[in-house]
C-alpha cells in the first residue's frame, strides 16, 4: 500500500485524479473503502517530459483506459469525470472532500495549478496529495510545486519518498 494511502480511513469521499490504468484507484477503493471516489482523467495526450516525448499518444491513453474500465468495472461507488482537472475541480464546493490524490500531468506549472484548485476542495482534517514526488524524468516538477507549496507557507518539507501529502 502507497504512504499515502494508510491516511484513508473507510467511508470517506475522495478524488483520484489521474486514473491512467485505475492501479491507485484500484487500491484505493480494496483497501480504504471510500463511500465514493470520483476519478478525474480526460485520457487526452499532454505535455512532455524532460526529453520533449508527449505524454501518451492517443492510442496508448485509449488502452489505458479500457484498463481502468475494466479493473474498476466491479465498483458501484465510483463516478467518471472526463475532463481536465482545473475543470473538474470546479464542479465541487469548497470543502466537501476527505481527501484528493493527485497522479496527472507532473510538469511544474500544472502540478502547481492542481494542489492550488483542490487543496480548497479538501475539509479540514483532510489530506490531499499525490504520486511522482521525486520524479527526475519530469524535471522535478512535482517536487518543485510541492516545496513551494510548503515554502510559500514557512512550513518545513516533509521527508518524502514518491509520495507526498499535506493534512489540511
Amino acid at each position: 500500500m502507497r504512504d499515502f494511502f494508510k491516511n484513508i480511513k473507510p467511508g470517506l469521499v475522495g478524488v483520484e485524479v489521474g486514473v491512467a490504468c485505475g492501479g491507485h484507484a484500484h487500491n484505493i477503493l480494496l483497501e480504504n473503502k471510500p463511500e465514493k471516489l470520483y476519478l478525474v482523467d480526460p485520457y487526452l495526450p499532454y505535455g512532455s517530459n524532460l526529453y520533449g516525448e508527449v505524454h501518451s499518444n492517443k492510442e496508448q491513453l485509449l488502452g489505458w483506459k479500457e484498463t481502468a474500465y475494466t479493473t474498476l468495472k466491479d465498483f458501484t461507488n465510483i463516478e467518471w469525470l472526463h475532463m481536465d482537472s482545473i475543470v473538474a475541480s470546479q464542479t465541487f464546493k469548497n470543502l466537501s472532500l476527505d481527501f484528493v490524490y493527485i497522479d496527472a500531468d507532473h510538469s511544474f506549472h500544472r502540478a502547481s495549478q492542481d494542489i492550488d484548485n483542490w487543496i480548497v476542495k479538501v475539509k479540514s482534517g483532510g489530506i490531499i496529495g499525490g504520486h511522482d514526488y521525486n520524479n527526475q524524468e519530469d524535471g522535478y516538477g512535482v517536487t518543485r510545486a510541492v516545496d513551494l507549496w510548503y515554502k510559500s507557507r514557512n512550513i518545513p518539507i516533509p521527508v518524502f519518498d514518491t509520495d507526498w501529502w499535506i493534512f489540511v
